[in-house]
């Protein structure tokens, strides 16, 4: 996973500013869920599953143009470009799907859902043609996001 020869190092401080940035709106719906405030008038779980479907898509995309965009020079490795668009259109699809179901499957469903993209960038060895760094950083940032809405799911009824 050190292979920087696809990506460019010199954004890597916006990369981390921005995509922790992304990260909040799910501690802080997280944490309205958990302590509701009564004078804010907002379907914050609403607007978390939402949240989230926006996100699982953000990430699907990107992950699919990568497989779309990247093509291996000498590397020995097996980059399972099928496998790797149609996971992630799928995911995708099914992050918007799960809207229409009850709310307390739906978040479960979601966070499941940020973790089988992450699987699927594993297993595809797309992992391994990211820096080690963004590695690093998505897979931090996944568990965050995976953590948030587990703790929402086990908060409702």
């Amino acid at each position: 996973m050190t292979n920087n020869q696809y990506f460019s190092t010199s954004l890597k401080p916006t990369i981390h500013f921005m995509s922790w940035c992304a990260i909040l709106p799910f501690i802080a719906c997280t944490l309205l869920i958990w302590f509701p405030v009564t004078s804010l008038e907002l379907d914050v779980l609403n607007i978390l599953r939402l949240y989230s479907a926006v996100i699982v898509s953000f990430i699907a995309g990107s992950v699919w143009s990568a497989a779309l965009l990247i093509q291996l020079g000498k590397e020995t490795l097996v980059f399972n470009r099928k496998n790797l668009m149609l996971g992630a259109g799928f995911v995708a699809v099914l992050s918007w799907l799960v809207l229409f179901i009850d709310a307390k499957a739906g978040v479960f469903i979601s966070a499941l859902l940020f973790l089988v993209l992450w699987q699927i960038e594993l297993k595809t060895n797309l992992a391994r043609i990211y820096p080690q760094w963004f590695w690093t950083l998505r897979t931090k940032q996944t568990m965050a996001i995976a953590l948030c809405l587990m703790g929402v799911w086990m908060t409702l009824g």
